[in-house]
């Protein structure tokens, strides 16, 4: 539970942090997780940010993880559903187990069947129950390279959307401003990229529907199934009654 939820809720909907939008997605919603987070954290109301932030020490395993994932792209191919794994999993009889795709795998036939899964904290947990696994960490790295080297763009040509998205969320969190354009610039850059490995995804699949756990990690995804009509089912990693901010927004 989080005392902070409904605060937070509250003032999004009041300053209407949603309007603004780039490539018809909200970039509030883009970036709403680091910025509250940094609030939070100004405050000593929680720990520092949980993103997925790697040390430098890790730098090594994470290119072998990015090599890995280049060489599952052969594994790429029609299936009549994707699945988006969760890479947070759970140690069974000494494999790593998604426990909220890889039952509903089990159940729709591995042949059915395309798992598709990005890091976590830059990398997996290994050996994974799941079989024929594709890796993403390819593009969650080159995102963010990418990200960081085109920031510039988004603030010329989105620059009113930013300005005044920028001057909302300060007025909520404290956070500069400067800092909330940056975030809103890199966020919209990696949307633009991810879009276009989602729809070179999904024109290789061809997926019937998509499964995914959390939607916030997915987004461009959503966005370009959303384009083309093909349904999207979220599963959900737990019951949430009133729960922290990740799951409360105000379209509750």
């Amino acid at each position: 539970m989080n005392s902070h939820t409904r605060t937070i809720v509250q003032e999004e909907r009041a300053q209407d942090l949603y309007a603004e939008e780039v490539f018809g997605v909200s970039l509030w919603r883009l970036i709403r997780v680091p910025v509250i987070e940094a609030h939070m954290a100004a405050r000593h109301a929680r720990g520092p940010s949980n993103q997925n932030r790697v040390p430098l020490t890790r730098i090594t395993h994470i290119a072998a993880g990015i090599v890995r994932s280049v060489c599952h792209l052969p594994r790429l191919r029609r299936r009549r559903f994707l699945v988006m794994g969760f890479p947070r999993r759970r140690l069974e009889n000494g494999e790593w187990v998604d426990p909220f795709s890889d039952p509903i795998i089990d159940m729709l036939g591995a042949d059915q069947v395309l798992c598709v899964e990005k890091p976590f904290m830059g990398e997996h947990s290994r050996p994974p129950r799941t079989r024929g696994i594709v890796y993403f960490d390819w593009v969650t790295a080159l995102s963010l390279v990418i990200s960081q080297i085109g920031f510039f763009v988004p603030l010329i040509i989105f620059r009113g959307e930013i300005s005044d998205l920028a001057l909302k969320a300060h007025h909520v969190t404290g956070i500069s401003r400067r800092r909330i354009s940056l975030l809103a610039a890199k966020a919209t850059v990696r949307f633009w990229f991810e879009r276009l490995v989602a729809r070179a995804l999904l024109s290789i699949v061809r997926p019937q529907a998509v499964l995914l756990t959390i939607r916030r990690h997915h987004y461009p995804l959503i966005h370009v199934c959303r384009i083309r009509g093909i349904p999207i089912y979220e599963l959900q990693h737990g019951a949430i009654a009133e729960g922290g901010y990740k799951y409360s927004t105000p379209y509750d």
